[in-house]
């Protein structure tokens, strides 16, 4: 459904952030998985977040025509 009604780009960004960060997020909190200390734990926590940093960033939609300008292509 999100692919009829949303942008493919948002969809696919939802769906990263759900499918990679919730089980992370789920097996911290129902397990309580705990995190390591030293350079492992700052890993999985820096991995974490770039999970989600690519979901934001996939999910910003696809880029817009300002109005009163052409609107941009893609390039084949």
């Amino acid at each position: 459904m999100g692919f009829q009604r949303g942008g493919a780009l948002a969809t696919a960004g939802s769906a990263n952030l759900l499918l990679n960060a919730l089980p992370i997020v789920a097996g911290v909190t129902l397990y309580h998985e705990a995190i390591p200390g030293g350079t492992l734990g700052a890993a999985r926590v820096a991995a974490f977040g770039l999970v989600i940093a690519g979901a934001v960033l996939l999910a910003r939609g696809e880029p817009t025509a300002r109005p009163g300008t052409a609107p941009v292509e893609a390039a084949t």
